[in-house]
């Protein structure tokens, strides 16, 4: 069936199931040590691989959705509706490495990796409360694994994403239907993200599978790929900053470092204080609207918030009393959510304003 970023095509047949039996959940708060409120939405786990993690989008209302794997092994979303959590499964299948996004319209749309034996990139949309039918976006082996999404000013998805089978990068773009560019450049099994520039142009960063390191590329307008390696590192992430720039961060052994671009010319510098494992997912949300830089990190399995704001970096531990992995994030008005797996066991949620933050 086709996929139209701004609706939901109606078909006669559903493979993912539409679920008809909602569960409602029983939260419970508990407290940060960081004096934050935590809520734990219901039971959870990890599917097996690197940098596997839960995702967390809000909709246009502010009602936060988490994409999260059930004890069982079935995954679906958990979602706050009237102050009540309510979880919506998928379907007798996985959904892992989950990228979520809300459009203006309200219409969710994920990108994952559809799980074993397969592990194809597939895209599921949720509206009015309903998941629609999946659609495959690449069918080769084991390419679903480590994806990002970006959507521009003008809408359009791009998509790019780790191809296991191959050990390549592939990147993917809907206009009237998905347009795949598979296996043009060599990665490893790692983080990647994507962004687009003042140019429209969709700019990528990966692993390089041969160096290790940070990899820039940008596709050109004539379809061909300019790349530049950086420098050593883990988990990259790219985000565009309002006056056009570029941000890239990623993760040494001695601490995150981040830097900004101009003509293709990189500086980077470390984040006093800020290490991250690099077996989890790196968070890093962009707020056009102050210029602000958010970063969610997991050390030793304490998780951490690192801010900037007027120039200066602040690290928060938001809580030591608990383990985490899988973390997710998005930022909403100004505020972050996380969503994670608190103890190995148990689905998490936080949502906090990085001024409220004790010092």
């Amino acid at each position: 069936p086709e996929f139209v970023p701004d609706k939901v095509v109606k078909t006669k047949f559903n493979i993912l199931h539409k679920d008809l039996f909602p569960q409602k959940n029983n939260p419970k708060t508990y407290t940060m040590s960081s004096g934050l409120e935590g809520i734990i939405v219901g039971n959870a786990s990890l599917p097996q691989g690197p940098q596997s993690h839960t995702a967390v989008a809000m909709n246009p209302s502010g009602s936060p959705h988490i994409i999260y794997t059930n004890p069982q092994g079935v995954s679906g979303v958990a979602y706050q509706e009237d102050k009540t959590w309510i979880s919506r499964p998928f379907g007798n299948f996985e959904a892992n490495y989950p990228s979520f996004h809300f459009n203006s319209q309200g219409v969710g749309h994920l990108i994952f990796d559809s799980g074993s034996p397969v592990q194809n990139l597939a895209h599921a949309s949720f509206a009015n409360n309903a998941w629609g039918p999946r659609t495959t976006i690449n069918g080769d082996l084991g390419v679903g694994l480590e994806n990002d999404v970006h959507i521009d000013s003008k809408g359009k998805t791009h998509i790019s994403y780790f191809g296991r089978s191959n050990i390549k990068l592939g990147y993917a773009t809907y206009k009237s239907g998905w347009e795949v560019d598979r296996n043009f450049a060599p990665a490893r099994w790692d983080q990647t993200g994507v962004t687009t520039d003042t140019d429209g142009l969709a700019n990528i960063v990966c692993v390089d599978e041969l160096t290790g390191k940070v990899k820039h590329l940008v596709h050109l307008s004539n379809g061909a790929w300019q790349a530049k390696l950086l420098q050593s590192g883990t988990n990259p992430v790219i985000d565009a900053e309002k006056d056009g720039k570029l941000r890239i961060t990623y993760v040494t052994p001695s601490g995150i470092q981040t830097g900004i671009s101009g003509n293709w010319n990189w500086t980077f510098s470390p984040i006093p204080g800020a290490t991250h494992d690099p077996a989890q997912r790196l968070n890093v949300m962009y707020n056009s609207a102050d210029n602000s830089v958010h970063i969610l990190h997991v050390n030793h399995d304490l998780i951490y918030t690192t801010n900037r704001a007027g120039g200066n970096w602040k690290t928060t531990v938001l809580d030591n009393s608990a383990g985490y992995s899988g973390v997710g994030s998005t930022l909403s008005n100004g505020e972050i959510g996380a969503s994670f797996i608190r103890n190995g066991n148990q689905l998490g949620y936080v949502k906090f304003s990085p001024t409220s933050l004790p010092n």
